[in-house]
């Protein structure tokens, strides 16, 4: 058998057998001094680093070639009674010197009985007894029993049927990992997915992936052209059906991205061109369209942007997700919670005595109370927060037993949410067990019932997130949907708020009246204008334009802005919110440049680590980025309190929600430089002060909800710097919050018709 050191391969969480056979296998990367791949032979010395998450591992290996080498790769073997053969690239690196990037690996087999017991120890339902009895069944044979008659085991003294079964099929998953594993490196294609393929299709899943490469595109991250590639060199036709198909649902796919759940005919038949570099359709590819529409996609009629009705094309995944997320919303919303002692509660006080709600407040603590589901809109400074508490103490009157849960879909919008109520708060993917925003496999059995849900900052749900929320949420419950309808629509496809809006099947109350400063102060009276789509933008004690061309000395007053109001506020509570990531007034340069006047290098010697292209300090400002853990969420925002060295590795400390946590090399991906982050970051959060810009160069980002999400993120202090007339432009641009979705059509169906008010 042949082993590759590029994937995470477990067996009973466990490592997987790296005792293979002397099979002579030429790695796939093999263009090195005469097509000759270099490598090296010795035996695993000690373990410099390891991430056991990941697989990724920095080991010290003792060689015939380089004697003591320094050896980096993916689950590379580390028994130290075995001699290793490990194919890769010689690399030289300043922190290690010479170094070898294993890509893969043989063991010399040793047959003796210590290195055959530990081998089957690594199988399921094998112990040291086990094992012992199997070695003195087939002694130096026992390799070759499991290779060519496993059925053999049946005669062991000791395994019952159900035993031999269990290790029979451990080894199966062992070859078959390992396997599909191996041809993914050779096809250039992350070998993450072998668990994935497996985990799908068992031991047949290098057979289904050889037969039909195309399979590939079902997962998440391998593109299209990645399959197609593997087709092509597997030599399978271009004129296929499975081709078409696949390159069909890799643009649907694509399309969410953009945000959207369908696509318009017209423009997935461009699109489809494009790719396979076709002029027109031949009579084989217009069946495989009828047949492919009718039995894997759906197709309606839509007017999504007011210009006349239009056939729009959805993947069957995503046409079911939208029609059950409404199906489940109008099933909770049956649920009729008993209103006796509501009224009675609503007329006490508030606790600290110091806000009365106004009527459209009550209305809407109780339309929350009384229904099953409802839905609060408003602008920043509206009251919401200080509707929810109310919802929150008027229910633990009402509802004694009742649980009550507080979620946001960022770790930002959480921790606010918790600091504003005074109750714990968490993200829906925390508490739903989700890693990372597109991974919903790993999620918890959890099934919340006869419970209070509050969801914030709703806009920035996505269709996929809210099915997944909406299926753990069982009966007896009151979900209670809370966001501001004019902020950037969901990084993910659909439009989940507005749909809910718009279909007029819920109870929604819109909150108006500002109450978090006067009506006077100029932050929230310009973010009002801007809502409501008029050009009226002044200048106050606590909101200032700056009429500036973008070149290097308005990002040079920009940057020398952000230090003077991070003196005053402290650092964190300052943001500078960039349309763009690169370029001027773009995040990374307006980080760098921040950076160097905040947190200067002073020190050759100090410590830092390189992260996402930044070089992170000591009493840096980082943001968590892409991953949710039991420590951080995607988008925190901490403070670097320490960097250390540690054999050769550096480990950071980085205080996130006023705890200090460590982190080490594999880690350092999730963390950035936040002095400054896209607007798209801010939503769900707040800053005393707030820097921001909007330029002729920012032509794709123009449009409403840029400017009013930048300025309605400030309490004290706003500086927009930009042109005017773009900022009118933007105004009068809501094309942005226009997307595909069947969402809305499926609530609509057989809804009752509720106004808001």
């Amino acid at each position: 058998m042949y082993y590759v050191a590029n994937d995470i391969t477990k067996v009973n969480n466990r490592r997987v057998d790296r005792n293979a056979e002397r099979d002579c296998h030429q790695p796939a990367n093999s263009d090195f001094s005469a097509n000759v791949t270099p490598k090296v032979h010795g035996e695993y010395v000690t373990q410099i680093f390891e991430n056991k998450e990941t697989g990724y591992c920095i080991f010290l290996y003792k060689t015939k070639e380089k004697g003591r080498l320094t050896c980096v790769g993916y689950n590379l073997p580390k028994e130290k009674n075995a001699t290793y053969t490990l194919y890769g690239t010689f690399r030289e690196s300043e922190k290690y010197g010479l170094n070898f990037d294993v890509s893969s690996y043989e063991t010399e087999r040793k047959t003796n009985k210590a290195s055959v017991i530990e081998f089957l120890c690594l199988l399921k339902g094998v112990g040291e007894r086990s094992a012992e009895r199997i070695w003195d069944s087939f002694g130096k044979n026992t390799y070759s029993v499991l290779d060519e008659n496993i059925d053999r085991l049946e005669e062991v003294p000791g395994l019952t049927e159900k035993k031999c079964v269990q290790i029979k099929q451990s080894y199966a998953d062992m070859k078959s990992v390992m396997e599909i594993t191996k041809f993914l490196i050779e096809y250039n294609i992350p070998p993450r997915y072998a668990k994935k393929l497996h985990d799908w299709y068992g031991t047949e899943a290098l057979a289904k992936v050889t037969a039909n490469p195309y399979v590939l595109t079902a997962f998440r991250g391998i593109t299209f052209e990645s399959a197609d590639a593997v087709a092509m060199k597997l030599n399978k036709p271009k004129d296929s059906a499975q081709r078409f198909n696949a390159c069909v649902r890799s643009i649907l796919i694509n399309g969410e991205v953009e945000g959207n759940t369908g696509m318009e005919v017209t423009e997935l038949q461009r699109r489809t061109f494009l790719t396979l570099k076709l002029n027109e359709y031949t009579e084989s590819q217009k069946e495989w369209i009828r047949m492919f529409t009718d039995k894997e996609l759906r197709s309606a009629k839509l007017d999504v942007d007011g210009t006349g009705v239009k056939q729009y094309v959805f993947s069957d995944d995503m046409y079911c997700l939208e029609e059950a997320c409404a199906g489940m919303l109008k099933k909770l919303y049956s649920y009729k919670p008993p209103r006796k002692k509501l009224e009675k509660a609503l007329v006490k006080p508030e606790v600290d005595g110091d806000f009365v709600l106004d009527v459209t407040q009550t209305d809407a603590v109780i339309r929350a109370l009384s229904n099953g589901v409802s839905v609060i809109i408003g602008e920043p400074g509206t009251g919401k927060t200080t509707t929810i508490k109310r919802i929150k103490d008027v229910a633990s009157e009402v509802f004694p037993v009742m649980q009550q849960v507080f979620l946001a879909p960022t770790g930002r919008a959480a921790r606010r949410m918790e600091e504003s109520i005074g109750e714990s708060a968490e993200t829906i993917h925390h508490m739903l067990g989700l890693v990372q925003d597109a991974d919903f496999e790993k999620e918890n059995d959890i099934t919340l019932e006869n419970t209070l849900i509050i969801v914030d900052e709703l806009s920035m749900v996505d269709i996929r997130l809210m099915h997944c929320l909406l299926t753990h949420i069982g009966k007896d419950c009151i979900l209670v949907l809370v966001g501001d309808i004019n902020q950037l629509p969901s990084v993910g496809a659909g439009r989940v708020l507005q749909d809910i809006i718009e279909s007029n099947a819920f109870p929604v109350t819109e909150l108006k009246h500002i109450h978090r400063q006067d009506v006077d102060a100029k932050i929230y009276m310009n973010a009002h204008n801007i809502n409501n789509g008029i050009h009226a933008i002044e200048n106050g004690s606590d909101f200032k334009f700056h009429e500036l061309e973008m070149d290097e000395q308005t990002e040079a007053q920009m940057v020398d802005r952000v230090v003077e109001q991070t003196h005053k506020y402290g650092l964190g509570n300052v943001m500078c919110l960039c349309p763009y990531k690169k370029g001027f007034c773009g995040v990374e340069r307006m980080n760098t440049l921040v950076q160097q006047k905040l947190n200067p290098k002073t020190d050759d010697y100090a410590p830092e680590i390189s992260a996402n292209g930044y070089h992170i300090r000591k009493g840096d400002l980082v943001m968590w980025i892409e991953k949710n853990t039991e420590d951080a969420s995607n988008g925190d925002i901490g403070i670097v309190q320490d960097i250390i060295s540690s054999n050769k590795e550096k480990i950071v400390y980085v205080r996130f929600n006023k705890n200090d946590i460590k982190y080490e090399s594999a880690d350092f991906k999730y963390l950035t430089l936040a002095y400054a982050s896209t607007v798209h970051k801010s939503q769900g959060s707040e800053a005393s002060a707030v820097i921001s810009c909007l330029f002729d160069r920012h032509k794709h980002m123009i449009y409403r909800a840029i400017p009013y999400v930048s300025i309605s993120r400030g309490k004290s202090m706003v500086d927009f710097y930009g042109s005017m007339k773009v900022l009118f432009e933007a105004i009068d641009n809501v094309q942005q919050l226009q997307r595909v979705s069947l969402f809305g059509r499926f609530l609509k169906l057989d809804a009752g018709c509720f106004v808001y008010v």
